[in-house]
């Protein structure tokens, strides 16, 4: 019975110290450590959870070298401080590590000691790799031996390295660019860590780019020319570049193994038309595991079928003043370029624009060109067609429309426009459009397809401020060599035209009688400008009115004028801002 109950107590002392000796005093979370201007170094933390005892300091504990041995610098009594401030300490100079402790009343508890941090801004990681995932470049890299470490920026360049992003964690090791576009250009990225208090270390020794890949078919030759960027980074160099090769939706699978010197090329022999290819190429880091893959290109195998034709669809005049040209191309063909062609006459074209055929071709193509001065002429067009083995096709003229628009002082305004031209195409109509009080466009009336202009009687019109604005639209058939008859539509610019003031006047006023006042009636004049002066037959002005609504009554000076024949002068403006003078005579009977 002795024996048992010494047992149960040593089992209980040993339970005893062994969960005394599980017990830690934890540190203070020793942030970071900053050089000030000065070369003072400010530490900072954050406050530790510890529940045994009560608090008597932080010990802080610093060394020249990161080995030892390390000094206690400083006992800090407030266990709410964060902050400290090591002053004299020369951290400009030379490289200082720290180091803190919680000391608590708690006996037989372990003191355990926070991260050592040095003064110095954190070391930035090597970069292992950047490589093409998912249509985005990943960044990889190693940790960064700076322990405090708390996050790590992320730079693209772009005329420059510029940040992009935080990834936190020192511990975080990947990162994946959203905003990258690896398709289409090699994106280039560094890192830098940065600490709890951002401050921020340098760029990792060597910047790291995804590998872009072009491909050149061939369609002649039946040749894909692969190039790409390389990926001559990694200290070791690289071993080698595979390419991987996805037929028809299937797998990728090795194609070929290219050496490192090949100058980044590589042939691939197409087998057949219409083939479904996708490609990428992986670089393979020499002596080490690292690799990095480019770009995905897929595309069509598209064998060579020459250019047949090139059909002009229209050309029409927009309401921007620019000019829409429309094509029907070949879309059997292997077109590599489109070419559009301009010019005042139809022998001077000149080409305007060129545009890389998008694959697939659409059935009906177009461009807008606005580098024009549809108000003052009208353009002849082409496109020029060439495929991949450097066979062309030129599309025959298309003319568009100009039209000019004068006033006539009949109350008649008269339109001339240029024939409308297209490479098998024949005009059934022009219709003509004015533009009503709303800005609205009505069709006013069609004339025949051989016509090229018309008079607009706008006598039943004289209400309106004097502006009229038409277009023209040429309308017809393309009756193609393939035996395609395709309806057109093309319009002119848009013209405007102010009709001319018209002003009457009476021929004789009877102050005593009906016809009293000498008042001009006119229309299209802007009524804010009007100047109405009488004269006497000797020249002298008797009268004068800047208010349309103020005639004159025949009087002088309150007193009748004489029976005579005097004289008037009507200066007014048109709507738009022109100024108008009108004179001659009238009688004054009494």
């Amino acid at each position: 019975m002795m024996l048992k109950r010494w047992s149960i107590i040593i089992i209980i002392l040993f339970l005893t110290v062994l969960k005394s000796m599980g017990q830690n005093i934890n540190p203070p979370g020793l942030n970071c450590v900053t050089n000030q201007v000065n070369g003072d170094v400010l530490l900072q933390w954050s406050l530790p959870v510890n529940t045994c005892g009560t608090f008597v300091s932080y010990d802080i504990y610093f060394s020249s070298n990161i080995n030892g041995p390390y000094t206690l610098l400083t006992s800090i009594s407030n266990s709410m401080s964060t902050s400290w401030l090591h002053s004299g300490a020369n951290g400009n100079t030379q490289v200082l590590y720290y180091y803190m402790r919680s000391n608590y009343n708690c006996p037989s508890y372990n003191q355990i000691s926070s991260d050592t941090l040095d003064n110095q801004d954190p070391s930035a990681p090597m970069i292992n790799y950047v490589s093409v995932s998912g249509g985005k470049a990943v960044l990889n890299w190693q940790i960064s031996p700076s322990a405090e470490t708390r996050s790590y920026i992320i730079y693209r360049y772009n005329g420059g390295f510029n940040p992009i992003d935080t990834v936190w964690g020192r511990l975080s090791t990947g990162y994946t660019d959203a905003g990258s576009k690896p398709d289409i250009q090699s994106e280039e990225y560094t890192i830098a860590a940065m600490d709890s208090c951002f401050n921020t270390g340098p760029f990792a020794l060597t910047a790291h780019h995804t590998i872009l890949l072009h491909a050149n078919a061939d369609p002649c030759s039946g040749l894909i020319q692969l190039n790409w960027i390389s990926y001559g980074i990694w200290n070791q160099g690289v071993d080698n570049y595979k390419i991987y090769l996805s037929l028809n939706g299937g797998p990728f699978v090795l194609d070929a193994t290219v050496s490192s010197n090949n100058n980044n090329t590589y042939q691939l022999a197409l087998n057949n038309d219409n083939d479904s290819i996708c490609i990428y190429v992986e670089a393979f880091q020499k002596n080490g595991t690292f690799t990095s893959k480019s770009n995905k290109l897929c595309f069509r195998a598209n064998l060579l079928q020459a250019v047949q034709y090139t059909f002009l669809n229209r050309a029409s005049v927009e309401l921007d003043a620019s000019v829409t040209i429309e094509w029907l191309p070949d879309i059997n063909a292997s077109i590599t370029n489109f070419q559009i062609q301009k010019g005042s006459t139809p022998n001077n074209l000149n080409g305007i624009y060129s545009k890389v055929a998008p694959n697939p071709i659409p059935g009906l193509m177009s461009y807008n060109d606005q580098n024009v001065s549809t108000d003052k002429r009208a353009y002849y067009y082409a496109v020029l067609t060439s495929d991949s083995c450097n066979n062309k096709s030129l599309t025959g003229l298309v003319h568009t429309i100009h039209l000019n628009t004068l006033p006539r002082p009949d109350l008649k305004n008269y339109l001339k426009w240029n024939a409308y031209e297209i490479e098998y195409g024949q005009v059934d109509a022009y219709n003509i459009y004015k533009m009503d009080a709303s800005g609205s466009w009505i069709l006013e009336t069609s004339v025949a397809g051989i016509e090229n202009s018309f008079i607009d009687d706008i006598s039943d019109e004289i209400n309106g401020i004097g502006t009229f604005c038409y277009r023209i639209e040429a309308s017809g058939n393309l009756n193609l060599p393939n035996g395609q008859t395709i309806a057109f539509s093309s319009f002119s610019n848009k013209d405007c035209l102010d009709q001319l003031p018209i002003i009457r006047v009476p021929t004789a006023i009877v102050p005593s009688g009906t016809n009293h006042t000498f008042k001009p009636v006119m229309l299209f004049t802007d009524l804010n400008y009007y100047l109405l002066q009488i004269y006497n037959r000797w020249g002298q002005q008797i009268f004068e009115s800047t208010d349309y609504a103020t005639g004159w009554n025949g009087t002088i000076n309150g007193q009748i004028a004489i029976q005579d024949v005097y004289t008037y002068l009507i200066r007014v403006q048109s709507v738009a801002g022109k100024e108008y003078t009108q004179t001659g005579t009238f009688m004054l009977i009494r």
